[in-house]
């Protein structure tokens, strides 16, 4: 059951975000403010136009609704070891830095 969800999600994903990544959470970084968290995994990222990060793939802004959930979801990962598989909102943070905003996490 859990390979066929994953594999409709999978199928459905591409239809609904421009950018994805999976792998393993290498690195967090929580911004000097609070509210920035950037994220390295190792694994596949796949490209987005406004990246201009390499040592940085993702960006969760802290004050976004939900952002608390994919931070536990992030850190739980990262203490585990987890697969985790990730989609971007295809855009990239309002600070200038050139990282992609982080839609949703899914552990896998």
């Amino acid at each position: 059951m859990r390979k066929r969800f994953l594999l409709f999600f999978m199928a459905i994903v591409p239809l609904i975000a421009t950018a994805h990544g999976s792998g393993t959470v290498s690195n967090l970084l929580v911004g000097r403010l609070g509210y920035q968290v950037m994220v390295k995994i190792n694994g596949s990222v796949g490209p987005v136009s406004c990246r201009t990060q390499n040592d940085w793939h993702y960006y969760l802004d802290m004050t976004t609704p939900g952002a608390n959930y994919i931070l536990s979801a992030l850190l739980t990962a990262k203490t585990s070891g987890q697969n985790i598989y990730i989609v971007s909102q295809g855009t990239c943070d309002s600070t200038g830095q050139g990282i992609e905003l982080i839609s949703y996490v899914m552990l896998l």
